[in-house]
């Protein structure tokens, strides 16, 4: 902007959240896995690889569907008044857990529902609200959440202990802390063994990746600088995490006298993802080989035009004291 007020930018090239899902391997080859486009975050696999969970925003509220890639055939599975969003599937791929809450507030109640949308969804019984499911335990024991943190206005990372009983209704237990400072800590996500927990945090001014252990004695190493929203492979000591410019990198890693050691992160693919927001944007195939993202090289990108606005100081001023 100019001293006299006039504002000229060039309009984001991720305004249209309108994308299809690809296929992306290794070598940067995309093809597609759905070509209808809507206004999809949050990718999750089912353990068998062969469904894929999101949340979809029809412009109005946010649904769980559930798409069956094989088939091309996807399912609505939660009709709730609000947002249901951030499904997380259970170890043995019956059930989806999601965070619902109301267009005024976010209270981020746990719900589940069939993965096959028979049923209605249900509250996860002995929850304490404010809850966002990320990641679940292989063995079912845990659930890693968000939890927002009203002292510090951020996130909080906490662990749920999960019951099933005879009725096969799942009982969530108190919430203990698992990572509480006074960054905002996010995404937890459960490794293949359940040993550690990869998440993301601002607490050195930008967000990194760091790896923890489960219940094992020992602080965070850092894996990341600049980074966010990590995956687990399911089939290598590989961790992946959305670095700079949208790019999908990923680390090795191994594992010696009980302690975490990572490599420096590389380029899992060429191919960039170009998704903004706070979301995953992404999901690794329980193969391995290949994502499931909305992928667009930086040459399909066009900025053809410019937006001039006068009187750019006046409309801020306007904005301050709530006339705009």
């Amino acid at each position: 902007f100019s001293d006299d007020g006039t504002l000229v930018y060039i309009p984001s090239a991720g305004e249209n959240l309108l994308r299809a899902i690809d296929w992306t391997t290794r070598d940067g080859i995309t093809t597609p896995l759905r070509t209808d486009k809507v206004n999809w975050a949050n990718p999750s696999f089912s353990p068998d690889g062969e469904k894929l969970a999101m949340d979809v925003s029809d412009g109005t509220q946010k649904d769980v569907w559930v798409y069956e890639w094989r088939r091309n055939r996807p399912t609505r599975v939660t009709f709730d008044q609000g947002n249901d969003v951030y499904p997380v599937w259970s170890p043995d791929g019956t059930q989806i857990v999601f965070a619902s809450y109301g267009d005024a507030e976010f209270n981020g109640q746990l719900r589940i529902v069939n993965a096959d949308g028979t049923g209605a969804p249900t509250a996860v019984a002995g929850q304490s609200g404010g809850q966002i499911p990320m990641s679940w335990k292989h063995d079912g024991t845990m659930l890693a959440v968000m939890e927002f943190a009203t002292d510090t206005k951020s996130f909080d990372i906490s662990m749920v202990a999960m019951t099933r009983g005879a009725d096969q209704a799942w009982t969530a237990g108190q919430s203990t802390p698992f990572v509480d400072s006074q960054a905002t800590d996010a995404v937890p996500q459960f490794s293949r063994d359940g040993r550690w927990v990869a998440y993301a945090s601002d607490e050195e001014g930008v967000f990194n990746v760091y790896v923890k252990p489960f219940q094992a004695a020992g602080g965070p190493r850092k894996v990341s600088m600049n980074g966010t929203y990590p995956r687990w492979s399911k089939t290598a000591d590989e961790l992946l995490f959305l670095g700079p410019e949208g790019k999908v990198l990923s680390t090795r890693y191994s594992v010696e006298g009980g302690a975490f050691y990572a490599d420096t992160p590389q380029p899992w693919t060429p191919t960039l993802t170009l998704r903004p927001g706070g979301e995953f944007s992404y999901d690794i195939h329980p193969d391995g080989e290949r994502l499931a993202l909305a992928a667009i090289e930086q040459k399909d990108v066009v900025r053809d035009h410019l937006v001039v606005m006068n009187n750019f100081f006046d409309y801020v001023k306007g904005v301050v004291d709530g006339k705009q």
